[in-house]
C-alpha cells in the first residue's frame, strides 16, 4: 500500500513521505464522484418537490438562470468543502496515528462528510425553491 524506503540510521523501515502523500490524494479524489453523486438525489428531491408546491401557489420571480447559477456555486462549494478533508489527512500526516486513522478514522471522516454533505445539499437545494417563488 504505502512504498518503504529503508532509513541508513534505523533498522526499521519508514514509510516515504511522498508516496504517502501521493497515495492520500489518490484515496480521496477516487471518492470525490462518489461525494459529488451522492448530493445529486437530495438536491433534486429537494429542489424539484420544494418547487412544485411553491409553484402551484405563484410564478417565479427570478430565472432559471439564475438559478442554474445558484446551483453552480452550490457545486463549487460542495468541492471546496469535500477539500477540507486534505486539511485533517496531512494534519496526521508523518504523525505515529497516520496507520490508526488511515485504516480507521479515513472512512469514518469519508461517511461523515457525505451525511453532512447530504444535509446540506437539501438544505440548499430547498433554499434555491424558495428564493426562485420568494419576491425579494
Amino acid at each position: 500500500m504505502l512504498a518503504l524506503k529503508m532509513n541508513e540510521d534505523n533498522i526499521e523501515a519508514t514509510p516515504d513521505l511522498l508516496d504517502t502523500k501521493k497515495y492520500a490524494i489518490r484515496y480521496w479524489e477516487r471518492r470525490r464522484w462518489v461525494y459529488l453523486g451522492l448530493l445529486i438525489p437530495p438536491v433534486a428531491v429537494g429542489y424539484f418537490l420544494t418547487g412544485e408546491v411553491l409553484a402551484s401557489f405563484d410564478k417565479p420571480f427570478i430565472s432559471d438562470l439564475v438559478v442554474l447559477l445558484m446551483f453552480t456555486v452550490g457545486f463549487v462549494n460542495a468541492n471546496i468543502a469535500y477539500s477540507f478533508a486534505y486539511v485533517v489527512e496531512f494534519g496526521f500526516l508523518g504523525t505515529s496515528k497516520y496507520d490508526s486513522y488511515s485504516k480507521t478514522w479515513r472512512p469514518l471522516l469519508f461517511a461523515a462528510g457525505c451525511i453532512l454533505g447530504i444535509i446540506l445539499a437539501f438544505a440548499a437545494s430547498r433554499s434555491i425553491a424558495f428564493t426562485k417563488f420568494t419576491p425579494i
